[in-house]
């Protein structure tokens, strides 16, 4: 990691707590004691000070993200051995959830930690979709945390549902700014892995300045970040596609042999991109179709669509149960499969005190912050016999004009005959699993916004020979996000897909009112045999 900085140095709430309160000496050896003098509770509304907590507490300084090169602040509160696995860009990342970074302590559920900013509940930014449902829950996304005018992070652990509810039953994060800040600073970063890539880039302006005999303080910060894209074939470990499957060997439960075992180029081999002729819309790979074998004319092998539609030999690798495969020539998830997913990040504050009185503070804070994110890698639109309904294999008909003519003997030619093409005697029905790269991949685009206002008057009196605090916050915040999924129009697919020739021998689609609406005929025999017609209008719609 290398790293360049330059610095010039020029829900309305009320609480009262008792803060400095005679506490009892607590016997530490037969000769010592020690006196509490001030109490700071974190996430609670009481002071307490950290190392008299009773549960179990975390603090990580502006210190440690800065020597780390973190460029937010989730990634050094994701290293924390209580942090479970959390919703960040790190990963293949579910649809709703790419760029956000969500903390789960304890894997008890994000909705489950609670984010405070300086003791203050902060917008959530986990807006809702046909996942969450309406309530989509409090989380707070810390990519709109600022790095520049950071304090601490204070974490308590197990703790905080009796004071907050139940999204804090797994603890409370409180981040917590500087205050008074003066000076001027810039600074830039940038980070390479070993390997020459996984860049991440920020800059980062903030500076402050007193006013009024040192009553008011002024501070202020921007940044920028973004990470690059990173895939599971970026890395040899996840390349080689490791997986578990069922052990082969392994024939009851009392035979010391394990059920399973650790394979290598872990294949789906039911379907391929160029796609694979069945018998039938089983997965069994006994329904494939067969050709003659090019090296032995004796002989058949399974067949899949080649280069122009022709069938050529496939190799389903060595098969252990449905969808799992170790080598071959079966879909390879690994070219499909994000490490990281990118994301640029916008955030800027603005933080103000004013000294009303000796005993009385007056406090602002502004907030906004926006992202943007992309998945690198997703999922392909599958029509495979794993799958049912929209996405179950297509039945096509020897008929079909899309399909070579060599192709179509080869299909005839069975060695046992399929079914009949009633609406085209002569012909023959099979089914095509495919995994369609070439039409659509469900790459998520993921957006956010959000901002944040909070006032607040605080202060401390002294009464009775106790010294209490006190303090009086406004907070004000919105959040909004949007997220765009491509994917195709099944109604006008599967009119695309039964093409025919007209009268003057031109391939066009079925249906002619669809014809005329502008339906444009799908070949989907090979690898991106429908890259031709994906631009017609009304074809497919993703």
């Amino acid at each position: 990691m290398t790293k360049l900085k330059t610095a010039f140095r020029a829900t309305l709430f009320a609480s009262v707590a008792a803060a400095s309160i005679s506490v009892p000496h607590f016997a530490l050896a037969a000769d010592a004691a020690v006196s509490v003098e001030e109490i700071v509770v974190t996430g609670s509304r009481i002071k307490r000070a950290e190392l008299t907590a009773v549960q179990p507490l975390r603090v990580i300084t502006s210190q440690t993200i800065e020597q780390r090169g973190f460029t937010n602040v989730a990634d050094a509160i994701n290293e924390l051995p209580t942090a479970g696995t959390p919703i960040n860009p790190i990963g293949d990342q579910g649809s709703f959830g790419t760029g956000r970074n969500f903390v789960n302590l304890f894997n008890l559920g994000s909705n489950r930690t609670l984010t405070l900013v300086n003791g203050r509940r902060f917008v959530g930014g986990n807006p809702a979709s046909i996942f969450t449902g309406a309530n989509a829950g409090g989380q707070v996304d810390l990519n709109v945390i600022p790095t520049g005018l950071l304090d601490r992070i204070e974490t308590i652990q197990a703790t905080g549902g009796a004071v907050y509810g139940s999204d804090a039953i797994a603890g409370v994060i409180n981040i917590i700014t500087k205050r008074n800040y003066e000076g001027f600073e810039v600074d830039g970063l940038y980070g390479v892995s070993d390997k020459g890539d996984g860049e991440t880039y920020r800059a980062r302006v903030l500076g402050g300045m007193n006013f009024l005999d040192d009553r008011l303080n002024i501070a202020a910060s921007y940044e920028y970040s973004e990470t690059s894209t990173l895939g599971y074939n970026d890395r040899d470990v996840t390349k080689r596609q490791i997986a578990f499957a069922v052990n082969p060997a392994n024939t009851s439960g009392s035979d010391n042999i394990p059920g399973s075992i650790i394979i290598f180029n872990r294949r789906i081999p039911e379907t391929t991109t160029g796609g694979l002729p069945f018998r039938t819309g089983g997965s069994a790979l006994s329904g494939l179709l067969t050709i003659v074998d090019p090296s032995n004319p004796a002989g058949r092998v399974a067949a899949q669509f080649g280069p122009g539609g022709n069938l050529i030999p496939y190799n389903s690798g060595t098969f252990y149960q449905a969808s799992v495969s170790s080598g071959g020539q079966g879909l390879n998830l690994a070219d499909l499969t994000s490490l990281q997913s990118p994301v640029k990040r916008h955030v800027a504050t603005g933080f103000a005190t004013f000294d009303v009185t000796d005993a009385i503070k007056a406090t602002a804070e502004v907030y906004y912050a926006s992202f943007k994110s992309e998945e690198p890698y997703n999922q392909p639109i599958y029509n495979a016999p794993l799958f049912g309904g929209n996405s179950a294999s297509l039945r096509f008909s020897t008929a079909n004009p899309f399909l070579p003519a060599a192709t179509r003997t080869a299909i005839l030619s069975q060695p046992t005959a399929l079914p009949a093409d009633a609406a085209s005697p002569g012909d023959q029905i099979f089914f095509l699993s495919r995994a369609s790269i070439d039409i659509g991949n469900n790459k998520t685009t993921a957006e956010g916004e959000s901002a944040r206002a909070v006032v607040g008057l605080e202060g401390d009196f002294s009464l009775m020979d106790h010294d209490f605090s006190w303090n009086l916050s406004a907070n004000l915040g919105r959040s909004k996000g949007s997220f765009s999924s491509p994917n195709i129009d099944q109604s006008k697919f599967l009119l695309a897909v039964d093409a025919i020739r007209d009268g003057t021998g031109t391939i066009v689609c079925r249906d002619v009112t669809a014809r005329a609406a502008g339906c444009a005929p799908l070949n989907m025999f090979g690898d991106k045999a429908p890259s031709a017609a994906m631009s017609a209008p009304n074809t497919v719609i993703l």
